[in-house]
């Protein structure tokens, strides 16, 4: 995220009197891994793995600088109701309103979040979201864009 972006987000965070906080989610398909087999020499290893257990597990995870950690892990994936869920959950445990930094993900303009982010209008708003650019290549940890 360059310096503008990310300063531009800490300053409506800071005039909305908010934390700032970043969210994401990731998913773990638990199936077998092999991590080196053997086999003679010229040969394809071949490997044998139940792989009737496609259990998914997926989290959502906030965390905030003060490294304050809200998070929810579900069976399945997440779509848009579930995120509004766990917004709406994390919302009760919040003391402070929060500024929350996401990446485009689709499930993040879904109907559920918008019709979410409508109801914010209307109520004491805790929760702003705000999203990271499309593209950001100095995301990847070097500073430079990806070749």
């Amino acid at each position: 995220m360059e310096r503008g972006d990310l300063a531009s987000h800490k300053k409506k965070a800071e005039q909305q009197q908010s934390e700032l906080a970043y969210q994401d989610e990731a998913g773990v398909c638990l199936l077998p891994s092999v991590g080196a087999s053997y086999a003679p020499c010229g040969e394809r290893p071949v490997i044998l793995a139940d792989s009737k257990n496609k259990l998914k597990v997926s989290l959502s995870v906030v965390i905030t600088p003060q490294a304050d950690l809200y998070y929810e892990v579900r069976q399945g994936t997440f779509n848009g109701a579930a995120i509004v869920r766990f917004l709406k959950k994390m919302k009760q445990h919040l003391k402070k309103k929060l500024t929350l930094i996401w990446d485009g993900a689709s499930i993040h303009g879904s109907q559920p979040v918008k019709e979410f982010l409508q109801e914010q209008q209307t109520q004491k708003r805790r929760v702003w979201l705000e999203k990271l650019p499309n593209y950001s290549p100095e995301l990847n940890g070097s500073g430079q864009p990806s070749r």
